[in-house]
């Protein structure tokens, strides 16, 4: 009860303003802007730290998934609410999804970069994402904060991990990368086949990354109007591969990881070797 008493006090303050502040923090935890950011850190300042950011949003969404369909908790009513922003979907409640991707991205950067402002921001976007959820009528108060304290759960453990390999300097030969990358999201997939939309981004990415770093070497840190290019470049591509691998393949989760995986090379391995093929190399250089 005390759950619906809190919503519905969220909700009397609504108003065409509140919604559209909310509407515009709830795309902040889609997969549209997660991607967009994963790459731009991925091609702008740091292919390492673009795909340490994206490996823990991929098992996050992994672990979701999981989560909601082994504890069915359905999502407020019309009839509970005072209003619903968006229709159900159909899929369940714990824990919030959205909720849980703004706890690992933003969590991730504030662990990542240490910076106070970055940490008090970091810390008002996980708030305003879970309280957008419920004024929104999609979760209760207890998906929002498992949400929030499982991404924040995960990017420790992913830090952690992070921090001990940089640490002892380990390192792999090429080809335990590449198995490695292909083995552990395959196995993923075959374990929970719904989530063929992270375990395939896992394995294009992964792939890409340890080939783009051993052979290619893109033009990282390049002048403003050149990393404005890559970005329009490579998310051109990036979300016309979306919509036409979509359209091109069939439905099922095996084609769905396939066309996921072929977009995670795109942004590890095929982006920048076009990056490469007009700024020239960063070996050269350096």
């Amino acid at each position: 009860m005390a759950q619906i008493n809190f919503i519905l006090w969220l909700q009397s303050f609504h108003s065409p303003l509140l919604d559209a502040f909310f509407t515009a923090v709830n795309l902040t935890a889609e997969d549209n802007f997660i991607t967009a950011l994963a790459v731009i850190l991925f091609w702008c300042v740091d292919p390492l730290v673009g795909l340490r950011f994206l490996l823990p949003l991929l098992f996050s969404g992994y672990l979701n998934a999981f989560l909601k369909d082994l504890f069915h908790t359905p999502r407020p009513t019309a009839g509970q609410v005072l209003f619903m922003a968006i229709p159900p979907d159909g899929s369940y409640a714990f824990p919030s999804g959205h909720t849980q991707n703004a706890a690992v991205l933003w969590s991730y950067l504030a662990g990542h970069y240490r910076k106070k402002a970055l940490v008090v921001a970091a810390a008002m976007m996980i708030l305003l994402v879970g309280l957008s959820r419920m004024y929104r009528g999609a979760h209760w108060p207890v998906d929002v904060v498992g949400g929030m304290a499982i991404g924040v759960g995960l990017v420790w453990l992913a830090l952690t991990a992070y921090r001990i390999w940089d640490r002892r300097s380990l390192s792999l030969p090429l080809w335990e990368q590449l198995a490695l990358g292909v083995a552990v999201p395959l196995t993923l997939f075959a374990v929970y086949p719904r989530t063929s939309m992270q375990t395939g981004a896992a394995l294009g990415m992964v792939t890409g990354f340890t080939l783009e770093r051993r052979y290619v070497g893109f033009p990282v840190r390049v002048p403003l109007w050149k990393q404005a290019l890559k970005v329009l470049i490579g998310l051109a591509v990036l979300f016309g591969l979306q919509m036409g691998l979509s359209s091109l393949f069939p439905a099922g989760h095996v084609f769905r990881f396939t066309r996921y995986a072929l977009i995670g090379l795109w942004g590890t391995l095929g982006a920048p070797f076009v990056f490469r093929a007009i700024f020239g190399s960063e070996r050269k250089g350096k």
